[in-house]
């Protein structure tokens, strides 16, 4: 074999191995940043497809859990621009937590958490108000929890 059919062998073996590499990335799964695994719904080796409702991995920060409350659009002038607020747990043994405010998110979406009583209106539309928890010792709190946020109102 001559030099130039080594060399040509080499080229290829290289754009071989690139070829590889890519595929291999572009079948990776990575987090955009450190977090654990909340739930995941395929298993090594499954076809991952776009579909938006089924996500591979659902991905969190358990140091820092954030609560989204959402307040009707009729009551959202009570609120101020600084609101304090209370959260409660429920269940057997409901703890009151404290929360300071994240932000209010500027954009008004259809309600979609109905609580089903005859007085509730289901035309309305909310706006979010996220608060991050402070954690209490000896009470488990869990990504997807339901709890009870109070906030209070301004004059």
């Amino acid at each position: 074999m001559g030099a130039a059919t080594l060399g040509a062998a080499a080229n290829l073996a290289k754009a071989e191995v690139q070829s590889l590499q890519i595929l291999r990335d572009r079948l990776t799964v990575r987090a955009p940043r450190d977090s654990v695994v909340l739930r995941r719904s395929v298993e090594a080796g499954e076809y991952i497809g776009a579909d938006p409702t089924r996500p591979a991995l659902i991905l969190g920060d358990l140091e820092q859990l954030v609560v989204r409350a959402q307040v009707d659009e009729e009551d959202i002038a009570l609120v101020g621009e600084a609101p304090k607020a209370l959260a409660r747990t429920r269940g057997a043994r409901p703890t009151d937590l404290s929360v300071t405010l994240v932000r209010i998110e500027p954009f008004a979406r259809p309600k979609s958490d109905l609580k089903g009583i005859n007085a509730e209106r289901v035309d309305t539309r909310v706006i979010d108000v996220l608060f991050r928890i402070q954690r209490a010792p000896g009470v488990p709190l869990f990504p997807g929890q339901a709890l009870d946020v109070f906030i209070e109102v301004t004059d």
